[in-house]
């Protein structure tokens, strides 16, 4: 009897540290998915196209869209992403053409007919914040895409 609790704690201890680095293993593969995944943001809340009005020298709408605006915050906690963005200095909605480009995030438009890849936005902190360009895990900030220069479909 003293040997069969003896084989049973043994079997117990070893179907225990199984369980044990197991779970240790899936929360490294989780880190490490999380590593890999660092600066992901997701957008909070609709997205809103705007028509800003009238093109320059006219008083009638164009009825065209101008501006793509959408809330993003930080999918990972303790992660920061750079929302540092490059001034469009042509005006022509593309970023890929300015020289000295600051930014690191890089958004794209794409339709049935084109695909523009850089092109121009702002962002500007919603609610509470730090004032500076980084997104913070607690911080929501408002991105403006100005798409008043492509051809929508």
């Amino acid at each position: 009897m003293i040997s069969f609790v003896v084989v049973a704690s043994v079997f117990a201890y070893t179907v225990l540290s199984a369980g044990v680095f197991s779970a240790q293993q899936g929360k490294q593969a989780i880190h490490a998915g999380m590593e890999q995944a660092q600066g992901s943001v997701h957008t909070v809340g609709g997205v809103m196209l705007l028509d800003t009005g009238a093109p320059t020298g006219s008083t009638a709408s164009d009825d065209k869209i101008d501006q793509v605006v959408f809330t993003v915050s930080t999918l990972l906690p303790g992660q920061l992403v750079d929302l540092t963005a490059t001034v469009d200095s042509d005006n022509d909605g593309d970023l890929s053409d300015e020289t000295g480009a600051a930014h690191t995030t890089i958004i794209s438009y794409l339709d049935d007919n084109q695909v523009v890849d850089d092109i121009a936005w702002t962002a500007t902190q919603v609610a509470k914040g730090n004032g500076d360009t980084f997104l913070d895990s607690s911080e929501k900030m408002r991105i403006t895409v100005n798409v008043s220069q492509l051809a929508l479909c």
